[in-house]
């Protein structure tokens, strides 16, 4: 399967494959047509794209790669330890909602997390809150504040 990206005057093709019998798949990235570059991801979740504060990036179960904003950079990659759910580009850094947890990400650094009692099964922005709702049917809203995630008041996790 292949997708087409076109951030500013780059133009990116993300081509993936998986192997489910290893649970897992191949990523190349061709930027330009030029620059190549080929991961390996765990494959149980699909292959999703994001735009948000200037760039594009990809995540699957376990992987974030934001794609390079010039020419000669190579694509950084943020690895986590439970399945990325959404990825949210902000001002602040990268607003992870994983499985069971929300984390903040700033350069390569967990800056902030909250866990929550159940399984997430949705996440959406009103405004500056992101809302996510977990399997209990819980509503949890969550803002950034510089470099912390805080639970609005009257929100509480289960």
């Amino acid at each position: 399967m292949e997708h087409m990206v076109v951030t500013g005057k780059a133009v990116f093709r993300i081509r993936h494959a998986a192997s489910p019998s290893e649970r897992q798949m191949t990523v190349t990235i061709t930027r330009d047509d030029r620059l190549e570059w080929t991961y390996h991801h765990a494959s149980w979740r699909a292959l999703a794209v994001g735009w948000g504060c200037g760039s594009a990036y990809l995540w699957s179960a376990r992987d974030l790669v934001v794609l390079p904003d010039e020419s000669g950079e190579d694509p950084g990659v943020l690895a986590v330890d439970e399945d990325l759910l959404y990825v949210f580009g902000t001002v602040t850094g990268w607003v992870l909602v994983c499985e069971t947890s929300v984390r903040l990400i700033t350069g390569q650094d967990q800056a902030a997390r909250i866990d929550l009692a159940d399984t997430i099964e949705r996440a959406w922005w009103t405004g500056e809150t992101l809302q996510i709702l977990d399997g209990r049917g819980t509503l949890t809203a969550i803002t950034v504040t510089g470099d912390r995630l805080v639970v609005t008041p009257g929100q509480v996790p289960a």
